[in-house]
C-alpha cells in the first residue's frame, strides 16, 4: 500500500503545561519499521488522561528521560486504523487490516496520522465497532481486565466494590463476567446506566456513603477508579 513519506503528529520538546508545550508538526519523516512492526494508518485516536499527565507531571518519572528540541516525544496511547505496511517478521497482520491498539514505551504516539508501534501490542479491530468506538477501547479495558484478573484475582463468587462505576475503566469492570458479585458507586445521574451494565448494587455517592451502606468486610477486592477522591479518607 502507497503511503506519504512524511506526516504529521502530535509533538513535545520540554514537559510543561500541555496548552503551551503540545505542537503538531508537520512533514515528519516516516520511520523504518523493526522486523515486529506494523505502520498503522490512524482512522481514530483517543484521549487518556495519561497523556496529559505525560507532559505535565509525570513524564521523567515514567519514561526516564526528558523530550528535546532534538528529540521531541510523541504523545497517545490509543487508536484504531488500518495497517498499511508490515515488518520482515510481522505473523498476525497483513497491509489492509483494521486493528486497533494500546502502545507504552518508545511506540507511545497515537495522536498522529501514521503510527509505527510492535505487533505484540495490536489486535484486530472487532466487527462490531466503528473506528472512533475501537480508538476509545485498548488503555481502559486493558487497565480493567488487569485489575480484576492479575491483581485481585477474583473468582466466581466473590464481590468486587468498584468506586466509579461510570468511569471509563469501571464500566469496564463492571462488564468483565467472571461470575463475580459487583456493587458500584456512581452519582444519581448514572445509576441506571451501572444498572443496564450488569451492577448487582449501585451506591449513589451523592446520597449516602457506601461504607454505610454495606457491611463490615462483605467484599473480596475494591476497585479504586480514581473518582471519589475523599472516598478512601471518609469511608475506608
Amino acid at each position: 500500500m502507497v503511503f506519504p513519506q512524511t506526516y504529521r503528529a502530535y509533538q513535545y520538546d520540554h514537559y510543561g503545561p500541555i496548552e503551551d508545550e503540545l505542537k503538531l508538526r508537520s512533514d515528519l519523516p516516516q520511520k523504518a519499521l523493526a522486523s515486529n512492526q506494523v505502520r498503522v494508518k490512524v482512522h481514530s485516536a483517543s484521549v487518556n488522561p495519561l497523556d496529559y499527565k505525560l507532559v505535565e507531571v509525570m513524564g521523567q518519572m515514567m519514561l526516564g528521560r526528558a523530550p528535546s528540541p532534538e528529540q521531541p516525544f510523541a504523545i497517545g496511547h490509543d487508536a484504531a486504523g488500518e495497517v498499511v505496511e508490515v515488518g520482515s517478521d510481522v505473523k498476525r497482520f497483513k497491509v489492509g487490516d483494521a486493528v486497533y491498539a494500546s502502545a507504552t514505551g518508545a511506540t507511545i504516539g497515537s495522536l498522529s496520522e501514521y503510527w509505527v508501534l510492535d505487533e505484540d501490542v495490536a489486535a484486530a479491530k472487532p466487527k462490531n465497532l466503528n473506528f472512533n468506538e475501537a480508538a476509545a477501547v485498548p488503555s481502559v479495558a486493558i487497565t480493567a481486565y488487569a485489575g480484576v484478573t492479575e491483581h485481585a484475582k477474583l473468582q466466581r463468587g466473590d464481590t468486587i466494590l468498584v468506586l466509579g462505576g461510570s468511569s471509563s475503566v469501571g464500566m469496564f469492570v463492571i462488564q468483565h463476567d467472571i461470575g463475580a458479585r459487583v456493587i458500584a458507586t456512581t452519582s444519581s445521574r448514572n445509576v441506571e446506566l451501572i444498572k443496564s451494565l450488569g451492577a448487582d448494587q449501585v451506591v449513589d455517592y451523592t446520597e449516602e456513603k457506601w461504607v454505610d451502606v454495606l457491611p463490615p468486610h462483605s467484599v473480596d477486592a475494591v476497585f479504586d477508579c480514581w473518582v471519589e477522591p475523599s472516598a478512601w479518607n471518609d469511608g475506608a
